[in-house]
């Protein structure tokens, strides 16, 4: 075999493995921070303004259940929402994911190779975060102030690099 039409290909599949890392960890920080929690995706829905409206609907869900499972049929209850927003798949998911394919066609050399996805990195970090928090602006206050927020952050993402 000859060497040389094997190496644009290595390096080609070199280059896609560390752009696919840090895509990967980008996908952790979201996952940490709020864009991928489902938790937070539907914050409207699970904060502590609606609490009455989810008594009521269990309450009214309850007797249906009960009266389900009595005949011997199982009872699945449904998630909350439609599935992932809109804003996440666009933003947090298509966006990163285009921007990564494109910066592995055009980077310009191996030598920053790093460094310029560190700036994609941010800047994505950046762009994702903004735009999830100013979508939910009546929210962010109240759980970017917690604490808990913030330690679990430290716990997820901080602690395991050191």
């Amino acid at each position: 075999y000859e060497t040389g039409c094997l190496e644009p290909a290595a390096t080609a599949l070199r280059h896609l493995g560390h752009g696919l890392a840090y895509f990967i960890c980008l996908q952790m920080a979201l996952a940490f921070l709020g864009p991928e929690d489902p938790g937070l995706q539907r914050i409207e829905e699970n904060s502590e303004a609606h609490l009455g409206d989810q008594a009521r609907r269990r309450a009214v869900a309850q007797p249906m259940k009960d009266q389900a499972e009595s005949v011997g049929i199982k009872w699945f209850e449904a998630p909350v929402g439609p599935g992932v927003p809109m804003d996440i798949v666009i933003f947090g998911r298509l966006l990163p994911g285009l921007t990564m394919f494109g910066f592995l066609r055009t980077y310009s050399s191996w030598e920053n190779f790093h460094w310029e996805c560190m700036i994609w990195y941010g800047t994505m970090l950046i762009l994702i975060l903004g735009n999830f928090w100013m979508n939910r602006r009546d929210y962010a206050a109240g759980v970017l102030l917690r604490l808990g927020f913030w330690r679990r952050a430290v716990q997820c993402i901080v602690i395991p690099l050191a």
